[in-house]
């Protein structure tokens, strides 16, 4: 269950914190986990996309609460970032060609 959730820069953060929520909830019923506040913020930090689970781990977040809040900063960094350079890499005005007379 748990291992096959991973975050998506594509999707909707918040729909991804519910799924992660959905899947926890049914967890803890099922198992006797001890530590479970820690054990869930590093479940969360483990399923977080890589661009952001290194920077959230840097962080160092000690609540499951911090953690979430660390990582949404975290992947609207990651998604402006990602915009920007492909506004930087799209070709914004055709260029003419050196050495060519323009009449």
């Amino acid at each position: 269950m748990m291992d096959n959730l991973k975050q998506s820069l594509d999707g909707d953060f918040r729909a991804f914190v519910w799924e992660f929520e959905a899947i926890w909830s049914k967890l803890v019923k099922v198992t006797a986990v001890e530590n479970a506040d820690f054990l869930k913020m590093n479940k969360f930090v483990d399923c977080l996309h890589v661009k952001v689970r290194d920077k959230v781990k840097i962080d160092g977040p000690c609540t499951y609460e911090e953690a979430v809040g660390y990582a949404q900063s975290r992947t609207k960094k990651v998604l402006k970032k990602q915009l920007a350079k492909q506004v930087l890499a799209s070709p914004l005005v055709p260029r003419p060609i050196a050495g060519k007379n323009l009449k």
